[in-house]
C-alpha cells in the first residue's frame, strides 16, 4: 500500500501531479491525500506514514492566505526536527520558479531530497516524477511478498455473552489451543462465492484496555493476522447516533488520561489524550460500507428478536474509552468536553487500537466497530445488547468478504 501527500496551493498543479499518479492501477484515488497550506500537511503528516511527499516550495501557512516564499523549507527543516511528524519514505520538492530551486537546493541536498523545476508544458519532471513512483511501487511490493500474514482477520470481543456467542454463530469453528495458553481461541472461513478469509477469534479474559491489549498482543503474535477487529457492545452519544447504529472509533483514546490537580475549588482534572487513528485505507473502506445501505438493511432484517424500529447506518468517529462503566449523562457531557464529535464510550477500543500499533514484525491494520446497545445515562439496559453483538459482527463478516 503506497500513500502519497501532495502539499500545494496551485490547483492546476496539483490536478497535473494527480493524474500522473493515477496512471498506475496500483496506487488507488483514495491513497492520495492533497493539503493546500502549511497547518493541513503539518496534521496529515502527524496521522499518517507517506511513502512520497510532493512539496511546493513557497506555501502558505493557513489556506486563504499568500504563500510564504520559504513555506515549504520551512516544514521540511520541521519534519526533520521534530519527532511528532512520521517521517516520509521519500520527499520531492516541485516548483515553478528556479530561483527558487536555487535557495532551496542545499537544504533538499543536505537531507538527500531531490527538488525539480516544475514547467506545465515541459515533461521532464513529469518523467522524474513517475520514475520515483514506479520505483516506490516495486519496493513495496518487493516487502509484500516478503511480508508474512497467516490470517485474513482476527476478530476479539471483551464479553463472552452476548458478544463472542454472535461470533460463533458467524461459521463453523474449530478450536485451536496454544501450548502455555489459557485463551480459548477458535479459527474458521468467512465465504462468498469465489471469495475466503481465514479468520481466528478470541474473547478477552474481562472488559477493559488491559486485557484487550493483552489478548489483540497474543493473537497478532500466535496468528499474524493482516487486519484485526474488535466487535460488540458500546454507549452511543445522544443526538450523535441512534440505538443499533455501528460506531467505529477513530480517533480512539484513553478518557482517564491527564493530570488531576488540586485548587481552591477541589480537585480538576486535565485530559491529556494521546489518540490512536485509522489507518486511510481502512476508514476509506470503512466509509465506503458505511453507504452500503443493502448490505446493513439486509442485516438489520436478518435479526427476529428485539430490535431498533430505525435501520442502523455507521459512523466513523471519536470514541473514548475508559476504565469504568458509564450510566451518567453528566459523566457523557464531561468526556464531550475531550472532543465536541464524540459518538461513542466503552472500555477497550483504545487497548486494541494501541496494541495493534506497538506490535512486532507485520503489524495488521486495527479497527473497533461495535453497536449501540444504550445512552451511558440512568436509563442504561441490557435490551439492546443481543441485537448490538448480532448487528456488529454480522456486520463486520459481510464487511470483511465484500471489502478486505
Amino acid at each position: 500500500m503506497i500513500n502519497i501527500l501532495i502539499v500545494d496551493d496551485d490547483q492546476k498543479k496539483i490536478d497535473q501531479i494527480s493524474s500522473i499518479i493515477c496512471r498506475y492501477d496500483e496506487i488507488p484515488p483514495r491513497n492520495t491525500q492533497v493539503c493546500k497550506c502549511i497547518v493541513d500537511a503539518k496534521r496529515a503528516l502527524k496521522d499518517t506514514h507517506f511513502d512520497l511527499v510532493v512539496l511546493d516550495i513557497q506555501l502558505p501557512a493557513h489556506k486563504g492566505e499568500d504563500p510564504i516564499q520559504t513555506g515549504g523549507m520551512d516544514l521540511l527543516r520541521e519534519i526533520h526536527s521534530r519527532s511528532i511528524y512520521i517521517k516520509p519514505t521519500s520527499i520531492i520538492g516541485l516548483t515553478a520558479y528556479k530561483d527558487t530551486i536555487e535557495q532551496a537546493s542545499k537544504l533538499f541536498q543536505d537531507r538527500m531530497w531531490n527538488i525539480v523545476h516544475y514547467n506545465p508544458i515541459d515533461t521532464s519532471w513529469s518523467n522524474r516524477l513517475a520514475i520515483k513512483l514506479e520505483y516506490l511501487i516495486e519496493s513495496s511490493q518487493a516487502i509484500d511478498k516478503q511480508a508474512s500474514y497467516d490470517y485474513d482477520l482476527a476478530i476479539i470481543t471483551a464479553l463472552t455473552s452476548p458478544e463472542f456467542n454472535s461470533v460463533l454463530k458467524l461459521t463453523d469453528w474449530t478450536d485451536l489451543p496454544v501450548d502455555g495458553d489459557c485463551t480459548r481461541y477458535i479459527t474458521g472461513e468467512f465465504r462468498a462465492e469465489d471469495k475466503k478469509l481465514k479468520v481466528v477469534a478470541a474473547c478477552a479474559p474481562q472488559m477493559g484496555m488491559p486485557a484487550t491489549a493483552v489478548a489483540t498482543t497474543k493473537l497478532i503474535s500466535h496468528f499474524h493476522p493482516k487486519y484485526v477487529s474488535m466487535v460488540g457492545i458500546t454507549a452511543g452519544v445522544k443526538g450523535a447516533v441512534n440505538l443499533g447504529d455501528i460506531v467505529v472509533a477513530d480517533p480512539s483514546w484513553d478518557w482517564g488520561s491527564g493530570k488531576l490537580k488540586a485548587t481552591n475549588e477541589g480537585s480538576v482534572f486535565s485530559p491529556d489524550p494521546l489518540p490512536e487513528r485509522l489507518e486511510p485505507a481502512i476508514k476509506t473502506m470503512l466509509k465506503d460500507a458505511s453507504l452500503d445501505q443493502s448490505m446493513i438493511q439486509n442485516v438489520w432484517n436478518s435479526w427476529q428478536g428485539n430490535k431498533p424500529d430505525i435501520q442502523p447506518t455507521v459512523h466513523v468517529g471519536p470514541c473514548a474509552s475508559g476504565a469504568c462503566v458509564v450510566a451518567d449523562e453528566s459523566a457523557v457531557d464531561e468526556i464531550k468536553g475531550h472532543s465536541r464529535k464524540l459518538i461513542g464510550i466503552e472500555m477497550e477500543a483504545y487497548g486494541l487500537m494501541h496494541a495493534a500499533s506497538h506490535a512486532i514484525g507485520n503489524r495488521p491494520m486495527a479497527f473497533s466497530m461495535k453497536s449501540v446497545c444504550d445512552f451511558a445515562d440512568e436509563s442504561k439496559s441490557d435490551n439492546m445488547q443481543a441485537f448490538a453483538s448480532y448487528m456488529s459482527a454480522e456486520l463486520l463478516k459481510r464487511i470483511a468478504l465484500k471489502y478486505i
